[in-house]
């Protein structure tokens, strides 16, 4: 009985010891997700005015949807402009999620190397019929995949936007060159900006 009365004081004094004094904290605060991309960053701030241009450079439909725009962003009266690219993904299907994602200017040309070699390289395996599952995946800052993937005969493309609650859209591996020029487009684009 003795045992008993001494463990239920400590359990007691440690209750009230992390509780500081009996007062109830706060939940601890979640971690806020610290932008990835300049143009998040941007989009971000408060307590600013913020000018939004959007260029639209095309779109991909197959199973689901893949819409790509130029953007520029500033505050107004302000030289300093932030510029990239920003995707939506619209799933099909059941759900018909979609989710967008933002990649900054200086990212787009390795985005475009990626697509290139990724059009060479489906078109290489298609042809072989590869045996087991392989992927080639392109992932930015900003959560936007861009891919292929190949089994046996069945070959497809897609782009998948964000991480939880991500919408992936599918295409054939044959637009790999038609979104790539979307992505040449842009840096041409946002360049001259």
């Amino acid at each position: 009985m003795q045992r008993l009365s001494i463990a239920i004081v400590l359990v007691l004094l440690t209750a009230c010891s992390s509780g500081q004094g009996g007062v109830a904290q706060p939940a601890a605060k979640q971690q806020e997700k610290v932008p990835s991309t300049a143009l998040e960053a941007f989009l971000g701030k408060r307590g600013q005015m913020i000018m939004k241009e959007f260029y639209d450079l095309g779109a991909i439909s197959s199973l689901g949807r893949t819409e790509l725009k130029a953007i520029v962003i500033s505050e107004p009266n302000n030289a300093h402009k932030i510029k990239g690219l920003k995707v939506e993904v619209q799933e099909s299907g059941r759900l018909e999620r979609s989710n967008s994602s933002f990649i900054d200017l200086d990212e787009l040309e390795s985005l475009s190397q990626a697509l290139a070699y990724m059009a060479d390289v489906a078109q290489k395996w298609t042809a072989d019929g590869r045996a087991p599952y392989t992927e080639i995946i392109f992932t930015s800052k900003g959560e936007l995949q861009v891919g292929f993937y190949e089994s046996g005969k069945d070959v497809s493309a897609f782009c998948r936007s964000g991480s939880i609650g991500a919408a992936t859209a599918y295409f054939n591996v044959r637009e790999l060159p038609k979104l790539k020029g979307f992505v040449d487009q842009a840096i041409t684009l946002l360049k001259s900006k």
